[in-house]
């Protein structure tokens, strides 16, 4: 936790106050919110503290008049500092202004005001300030790893909001600015009226992380949407979804189907393999980006760019004809490690393995080089998910060093 905001002010004084996290919220947001007539009920607690949600635009709009100020400053001395415990008052204190310092976005102008009042043991203008400046502040978690499926959502979006049309991503420097938020379009965490009224347009999903409820939109058209999900926007949202989805599936139709078939190919034959080879344990998947060495950028470049297009439709596949953690999947994912293993030992590069790996796959199952780009991009989705090649910073941190060595890594 080293953002100032409202989600790390409520975990810190809710110590302070021996309240529950949903009524230290209350007490910190009301003093504004009941000025501009903002319901704060639980469930807005709860996700300004996951940082699912930003503090509502009425409440950042009326810190702006110094008459809702006067007043919140005023509930604020009476409502909330005489419930501070006494002997834990300047623990709070300590805490939050540790956290006003290790945030670097914070003017130090800000952090030397907040130290004054508290030396000076003025508690009131201390939190006072120390609220109100939370409330102004963004609370939306921008820190998120980009996972390798959303940039499935943003191709299958054609790279545009499918709302309001602004590109969902831009890259900066060759590196990648997230414009975007995937989002559930039925919310799995609707009140039990909201969701008799979706479930009238349709019902909810069995799972509400799957493909068919997920859309990439642009951050505030995702936050209008997640902080009032209404039947009518639910609908259009459907709507979008269904009409990007044929759009998408009409490119693949279009540029891939002969593709398709030889990865289904492959899939399908994988789950026929002999299922008494012995089992390994697997660590957790590690992106390709990770794994791939700096000198072989192409060859990463390359991965990443199979993972975005096939890595949703081989999941499917698997999921369809054995499930993603079945038997038979697991199975290959051993065997794919074993072969891999016994490359690494031979001394074969990172490209040199990607393509034996294709070329045993494609030779196992009788293939032979009429699917060789399906058995790349196959490959691909199994590096992702196994221990072939390891986190190359890791790796180089576990390697023994010799006479000269540093702990640099040199690109």
């Amino acid at each position: 936790m080293s953002d100032f905001n409202v989600s790390s002010l409520i975990k810190i004084m809710q110590e302070g106050l021996a309240e529950t996290q949903e009524n230290a919220g209350r007490m910190i947001l009301d003093p504004v919110a009941q000025q501009v007539q903002v319901d704060v009920d639980g469930k807005m607690i709860t996700n300004l503290v996951k940082r699912r949600r930003d503090v509502h635009t009425e409440i950042k709009n009326a810190l702006t008049r110094p008459e809702v100020v006067a007043k919140a400053e005023a509930a604020i001395i009476r409502d909330v500092v005489p419930k501070i415990s006494k002997i834990l008052i300047d623990d709070i204190c300590t805490k939050i202004l540790n956290l006003l310092r290790s945030d670097k976005s914070v003017p130090a102008k800000v952090v030397t005001r907040m130290q004054k009042f508290y030396d000076q043991d003025k508690y009131n203008e201390f939190y006072t300030q120390v609220i109100l400046y939370a409330l102004s502040r963004d609370n939306l978690s921008h820190d998120e790893e980009m996972k390798e499926t959303d940039l499935f959502y943003i191709e299958e979006a054609n790279y545009k909001c499918p709302l309001s049309g602004t590109k969902l991503y831009k890259r900066v420097k060759g590196e990648m600015v997230r414009k975007y938020r995937v989002v559930q379009i039925y919310p799995d965490d609707l009140t039990s009226d909201q969701a008799a009224k979706f479930d009238k347009i349709k019902p909810a999903p069995a799972n509400f992380d799957s493909g068919e409820n997920l859309i990439a939109l642009c951050p505030d058209c995702a936050e209008a949407y997640l902080l009032n999900p209404t039947p009518e926007e639910y609908a259009k949202l459907l709507q979008k979804k269904k009409e990007i989805v044929r759009i998408h599936n009409g490119k693949i139709a279009a540029s891939g189907t002969q593709l398709e078939k030889e990865i289904e190919d492959i899939v399908r034959a994988i789950i026929g393999i002999n299922k008494t080879t012995q089992l390994k344990p697997f660590t957790e998947a590690v992106k390709v980006k990770e794994k791939i060495r700096p000198e072989f950028f192409a060859l990463q470049q390359e991965m990443e760019d199979r993972v975005v297009k096939y890595y949703p439709f081989i999941e499917e596949k698997f999921s369809a004809l054995d499930g993603i953690n079945g038997a038979s999947f697991n199975v290959i994912r051993s065997e794919v490690n074993s072969v891999y293993e016994k490359y690494e030992a031979a001394g074969m590069n990172q490209e040199e393995i990607c393509d034996e790996l294709s070329d045993w796959i494609l030779d196992s199952f009788g293939f032979g080089s009429s699917h060789k780009t399906a058995g790349n991009i196959v490959v691909s989705f199994f590096i992702q998910l196994c221990d072939v090649f390891h986190p190359f910073e890791a790796a180089e941190k576990d390697e023994p060093k010799g006479e000269g060595d540093t702990d640099e890594i040199t690109e």
